[in-house]
């Protein structure tokens, strides 16, 4: 932590409900959880609206135009995350139960976070969510370890996420579930994947496996498409160099990308 935000915050650490980051993804409300979670950290519960430590706070998060934080602090005024006496110009910050509680969203379970990771806060609400399901998804394999068998909606075969998928040897999710958790397009949810991996919130690894050999030839793309039509866009034909099946091709089909969570949880 720089030596400016550890004078600047009342609280240098917090623990986030993932339901609420959850919502505020859902609801593109990335923006002003990040004003949220900032003065709670910043103050004890209130603040004047005009103190001095504001302009700081929104330089340290990101924000540098003053009309931009003043339009986040609106909507959240307006959503009751926090509470304006515009007699005394005071800011009352509510609580993360109290938040939950007005949306009707569970409270169990929590995220570390820390005034480092204001830089890179989008990043860090999506980890949140994904590495919870991973969780999950590792809890799912543990309690069901006999059957082997895992709780289908943790999980998505396909484009039908009600059925279970092949259990694999590491935890994982599909970009396809990520879009339905969150309500982003696909391409969006891998460009956030990527950006998390890279801001350290969690590790993802490309998972292949083998499912054909064939002999070299030009035309091998097009006869693919006609033996795989649901699912040739992801296979990948890679060359044999060595062993018996030398100078001829492995089709190998893309799993669901592995996902190691390197942030912490906690339940309440």
């Amino acid at each position: 932590m720089d030596a400016n935000a550890a004078n600047l915050f009342h609280q240098r650490e917090s623990w986030i409900p993932v339901q609420l980051a959850l919502h505020a993804e859902r609801a593109s409300l990335i923006e002003e959880l990040k004003v949220y979670v900032a003065l709670k950290m910043l103050c004890s519960g209130k603040i004047k609206a005009n103190s001095r430590l504001i302009k700081p706070l929104r330089e340290h998060i990101g924000i540098k135009c003053r009309k931009t934080f003043k339009k986040h602090l609106n909507k959240l005024i307006a959503l009751n995350w926090i509470g304006h006496n515009e007699s005394s110009n005071y800011i009352f910050i509510r609580s993360y139960n109290r938040i939950c509680s007005q949306l009707e969203i569970p409270d169990k379970t929590y995220v570390w976070f820390e005034t480092d990771s204001f830089r890179n806060f989008r990043e860090f609400v999506f980890a949140s969510i994904v590495c919870c399901k991973i969780n999950h998804i590792k809890y799912a394999k543990q309690r069901n370890r006999r059957g082997n068998r895992l709780v289908p909606q943790y999980r998505v075969n396909g484009t039908n996420p009600s059925l279970p998928s092949t259990v694999f040897d590491y935890n994982g999710l599909s970009v396809h579930y990520i879009s339905e958790l969150i309500g982003k397009s696909l391409s969006r949810c891998s460009e956030l994947r990527q950006a998390a991996h890279r801001a350290g919130f969690l590790i993802t690894k490309q998972k292949y496996q083998k499912i054909d050999v064939f002999p070299k030839s030009r035309y091998i793309k097009d006869y693919l498409k006609e033996k795989y039509p649901t699912k040739h866009h992801r296979l990948k034909c890679r060359a044999i160099k060595n062993g018996e099946n030398k100078g001829r091709i492995a089709i190998l089909e893309q799993l669901e990308n592995e996902i190691i969570p390197l942030i912490r949880f906690r339940k309440k």
